[in-house]
């Protein structure tokens, strides 16, 4: 029903950050929203579509996960489930979007968002490259790892969502064990800890390394045992 579309951050580290993931994936960095010309982000687009959304800012900020689809839906299945929720996005944004009120575990951690396709191509602060160009190869975006205090509700909310519970995982890397959900363009991971957005995985050929993009997130590029047994 709906699919990872990207993931955000802010950090004091944007340049850095996007430096590091460039140069262990080979993607091109890419420029994102920009405000009167003037850069706010940066980021990566994956070969299987999502991308790396980063924002500078003055202290590290929240780890979002964006979820692609009509927001129309997004809405129907929130009342049906009980979810709180607000509805909208700035008065410029080229898509609408929803948003999951504090207090609802991944729920919180996680937005939908509905492009405007013709308007982000069109409108200078969004058309810098990173919303609107099509991925250029390299590696895909495997898995989002995401921790939560409670796996079995946030399971629950990821199967309304449209992912499949498909057991449990393990990894070279931390936090090595998880609850897999298979979804449409990239997976999701679930492990124990406070509620936040904590890894992507972007498999390669080469050696496993890893890379702090901002504090609180981490990515894993190279070839885990998750993906040597896939392979096998």
């Amino acid at each position: 029903m709906f699919e990872i579309d990207h993931v955000v951050t802010w950090t004091p580290e944007r340049d850095t950050a996007v430096a590091a993931l460039a140069a262990l994936t080979g993607l091109p960095a890419r420029d994102g929203y920009a405000p009167d010309g003037r850069l706010q982000a940066r980021g990566l687009r994956f070969a299987n579509g999502p991308f790396r959304d980063i924002h500078a800012a003055p202290a590290e900020g929240r780890v979002l996960m964006g979820l692609e689809g009509p927001l129309i839906e997004a809405q129907a299945l929130a009342d049906r489930q009980g979810w709180r929720t607000k509805a909208g996005a700035g008065p410029d944004e080229p898509w609408d979007m929803l948003s999951f009120r504090k207090g609802q575990g991944l729920l919180t951690q996680l937005f939908v968002i509905d492009y405007r396709p013709e308007q982000v191509a069109s409108r200078s602060a969004f058309n810098r490259g990173l919303y609107h160009l099509p991925p250029t190869g390299g590696p895909r975006l495997a898995r989002v790892w995401i921790a939560t205090t409670d796996t079995a509700q946030a399971g629950v909310h990821l199967a309304a969502l449209g992912f499949a519970a498909a057991g449990a995982i393990r990894s070279d890397v931390a936090p090595f064990e998880g609850q897999l959900h298979r979804g449409p363009r990239a997976d999701v991971v679930l492990c124990s800890g406070e509620d936040s957005v904590i890894r992507i995985d972007a498999p390669t050929a080469e050696p496993l390394q890893t890379v702090a993009l901002g504090a609180r997130l981490t990515a894993v590029v190279g070839r885990d045992q998750l993906d040597r047994a896939s392979a096998s």
